[in-house]
């Protein structure tokens, strides 16, 4: 029979081993530089076997195994969005992606619930573990020697010079620097390096305004912005951010087809002089047309591939004609461009497309919600770094991906987890078992 003592080395050393793992997120944030998904599924087994060894090994480990009541509203939420994305299956134009999609959804969604479980309930980060996250933005360098020296194509900002990195991820260099650097920055203010994070939290859109990646610098620069304003007022962001998610959401199928805001529009494009930017203008008329025909519970899930009429090409799109006029000078290539190549790289105008009126306001209310979540679980200094998150993700999602991407919603999985586990307090006291929750 083993000793005490000798069983509790073994076990703070297994412990400690799982854990060195899961926060060297320098790993984990490079494979999710690469490959999002990979990296959430090993964060998750990573937590899952910290709670595991802990939980099965450790006689003075009590922690109520049971979700939490916020976790189990999540749960009912995602559930009742699932059943709406289900449902849209049937009326979809190709019920067999649409169900393939939701498929992967509604597994990526159990994998997430998964990791901030067992993440809530994990003994809470040193000092020193919670500035291992600073290595992960910082890591990015390393791929950017790897490129620059060695000529390696790699997933960081500086690969978007790359034309063959360009024709396959526009824009998803970017998405994961502003994606993870806010955890970052939050960490190292946990950790008391309150100058690392404001160097963090200030060089981000300073670095992104270099690239090329426009949406990038933009979604940066608005989770700047909204991190200056939780700094001031907490409540007053978080409403703020509600009101702009709503009304930008919901007004976008209208103003894209406005004839004064698509002059101003072109305009603004033609100064710029960027393809990407001018090609999506006609992506998004294009689209907001098509959900007029059915607006009120669209097309179907991810039906952006198979809608009817959308291999057509830009000069065959009768609402935008009168623009194309105006843009022929300088893009002399937009007219032969596809009308909807794969998605229309703007989530507000994809729900409307493929869920209607009814998805749209549906995600505004449980975006808005989970901003007001995040605000709300750490320390009055955690919502200016969560809140500044939500917003660059929102905005992200506004000008940039696909909504059903597995990659993105990996990659949001991966932050909340960080700010699950970077929030809590010393201690696990939240989630000690009462009398009516006893793991044994």
């Amino acid at each position: 029979m083993v000793q005490q003592p000798k069983r509790n080395m073994v076990l703070t050393v297994l412990i400690l081993a799982v854990l060195s793992i899961f926060c060297a997120l320098p790993f984990l944030s490079l494979i999710a530089s690469q490959q999002a998904p990979i990296a959430l599924i090993l964060l998750t087994i990573f937590l899952s076997l910290a709670l595991f060894v802990q939980w099965r090994l450790d006689p003075g480990f009590t922690v109520c195994l049971v979700p939490d009541r916020k976790m189990l509203v999540w749960i009912g939420i995602t559930g009742i969005c699932l059943v709406y994305i289900a449902a849209s299956c049937f009326w979809s134009s190709n019920p067999a992606d649409s169900l393939q999609r939701l498929k992967r959804l509604g597994l990526l969604l159990a994998i997430g619930f998964l990791a901030v479980f067992a993440a809530q309930r994990v003994p809470p980060a040193s000092h020193r573990l919670m500035l291992s996250v600073v290595f992960a933005v910082t890591g990015f360098a390393a791929l950017f020697v790897s490129e620059k020296v060695f000529g390696l194509l790699s997933n960081t900002i500086w690969a978007s010079e790359s034309d063959e990195f360009k024709a396959q991820f526009l824009n998803r260099p970017s998405t994961y620097m502003v994606m993870l650097a806010w955890p970052a920055a939050y960490a190292a203010h946990r950790a008391g390096k309150n100058l690392v994070s404001w160097a963090l939290v200030i060089s981000l859109p300073l670095v992104l305004f270099w690239s090329s990646s426009t949406s990038g610098a933009l979604s940066a620069a608005a989770g700047f912005g909204a991190f200056l304003v939780t700094s001031l007022n907490r409540k007053a962001a978080t409403i703020l951010f509600g009101a702009v998610v709503f009304v930008s959401v919901l007004a976008i199928p209208y103003a894209i087809k406005n004839e004064a805001f698509l002059n101003a529009a072109v305009s603004a494009v033609r100064q710029t002089g960027a393809f990407s930017a001018a090609h999506r203008l006609g992506i998004w008329n294009f689209v907001a047309s098509r959900s007029d025909e059915k607006p009120l519970f669209g097309w179907g899930v991810d039906v952006g591939r198979t809608l009817p009429g959308a291999e057509i090409l830009l000069g065959d799109v009768e609402s935008f004609s009168p623009y194309l006029d105006k843009l022929d000078q300088t893009f002399p290539t937009l007219r032969s461009s596809p009308a909807l190549p794969l998605h229309p790289h703007n989530a507000a105008l994809q729900l409307h497309l493929e869920l209607g009126v009814v998805g749209a306001v549906s995600f505004c209310l449980v975006v808005v919600y989970a901003a007001f979540s995040l605000a709300k679980i750490g320390s009055p200094s955690a919502a200016r770094y969560t809140v500044a998150w939500a917003t660059s993700w929102f905005v992200i999602a506004y000008f940039s991906i696909g909504l059903w991407q597995t990659w993105w919603w990996a990659l949001s999985a991966i932050c909340l987890i960080q700010f699950t586990y970077f929030c809590r307090s010393c201690g696990a006291d939240r989630y000690a078992p009462t009398e009516q929750c006893k793991h044994r």
